[in-house]
């Protein structure tokens, strides 16, 4: 069974491959260095360039039951933000699969290097004070910066307190009660 799962998996990931050489056939641009899988494999994405410039590229998909949602258009809505160090979404294409939905953004790249080189920072990251003053800048900037967006909801909420403690506790959302 493990070997259908694995077999399962690169199959994916070669479609994934698929998908973003088809994004950079779109958006004109050639893949500079080997893709990074995303989260249980739903994105995919590389460093690009075109005409002498540099851009990240990223693919992503989803069961097309689940779209749209505020993950779907997260770094384009994340454009609200001003005044932070972060990338730009600069173009944006969509088209279907077999059962899914794929969206490509390209994007800036930020200039510096990654204090890690996968998603967990494994040893010690030297970083001067400024850095620091600067991530907590851009926090409060991204706190004080009004949404509609959200993490989790009520539902969800109730789903996983009730899994820990039960119906002993009154759930229901204090703002919409009456």
């Amino acid at each position: 069974m493990a070997t259908d799962i694995e077999q399962a998996d690169e199959h994916f990931r070669d479609w994934m491959r698929s998908n973003l050489a088809r994004a950079a056939d779109h958006f004109e641009l050639m893949v500079a260095d080997e893709p990074h899988f995303g989260w249980r494999l739903r994105s995919i994405s590389a460093p690009t360039r075109r005409r002498g410039n540099t851009y990240w590229l990223r693919v992503v998909t989803e069961d097309p039951r689940w779209l749209p949602g505020d993950f779907w258009t997260g770094n384009t809505d994340a454009e609200v933000f001003s005044g932070v160090a972060k990338p730009r979404v600069l173009d944006t294409t969509e088209w279907d699969g077999p059962n899914r939905r794929i969206r490509a953004e390209m994007m800036t790249v930020m200039p510096g290097r990654p204090c890690s080189a996968t998603e967990v920072l494994r040893s010690f990251a030297d970083l001067p004070a400024d850095w620091w003053a600067e991530l907590r800048r851009t926090v409060e900037v991204i706190g004080s910066t009004p949404t509609t967006r959200l993490n989790v909801n009520q539902d969800k909420v109730t789903r996983r307190v009730r899994a820990v403690v039960g119906d002993r506790v009154d759930l229901r959302d204090r703002k919409s009660v009456v």
